[in-house]
């Protein structure tokens, strides 16, 4: 991964994290772990874990609910020629 790349996914990371954490609710810790990005900078995913580990899938339909603010607050936040499209997954390397 070059620097470039490398600069883009952290940057898209911190404002994921940024936006997770101001719009979750207190019921569950939802952090960005990871993130990936396609090469054209078209498409990310996001990955996520997710405390307590029974919320699961909770906080991942709430996640896949807010994609559209969080494309908002990344491209608010975020200076990028092509604005990716989300998604938002747990992280497998993650086991609780």
């Amino acid at each position: 991964m070059n620097t470039a790349s490398n600069k883009r996914k952290q940057a898209i990371m911190a404002a994921s994290a940024e936006f997770l954490t101001r719009v979750s609710g207190r019921q569950s810790l939802i952090t960005v772990t990871d993130a990936d990005v396609s090469p054209d900078g078209r498409n990310a995913t996001i990955y996520i874990s997710v405390l307590p580990g029974s919320a699961n899938k909770q906080a991942l339909e709430f996640c896949n609910r807010q994609l559209s603010d969080l494309r908002e607050h990344v491209g608010e936040r975020v200076r990028l020629r092509t604005l990716p499209h989300f998604e938002v997954a747990l992280d497998p390397n993650i086991q609780l």
